[in-house]
């Protein structure tokens, strides 16, 4: 069995818990990425929660923010050629 000391030092480092503008911002990148992309799966919500609630390192809060910003920003990018392309047929 592990001890509390042994199990202490296996536990992942979080991020500092973010403050209430942090928690804001998170949640309009999580929503607006569920408006675009559809509704999560079971293993996305979960990702998404622990997003949400800062139970993660530094790194994956940052590489997860990168990658919604970019997902993001690609579907807008589409939407705005398709709705481009409409009006010009």
């Amino acid at each position: 069995m592990t001890t509390p000391h042994k199990l202490h030092q296996t536990l992942p480092m979080l991020a500092a818990s973010p403050n209430k503008d942090e928690v804001d911002k998170r949640a309009r990148l999580v929503k607006r990425y569920n408006c675009l992309v559809g509704k999560p799966g079971k293993i996305t919500c979960t990702i998404q929660k622990q997003f949400l609630m800062g139970f993660m390192n530094k790194h994956e809060v940052e590489s997860l923010r990168s990658v919604y910003e970019c997902v993001i920003a690609a579907m807008e990018s589409a939407i705005r050629l398709h709705s481009t392309d409409s009006a010009q047929q």
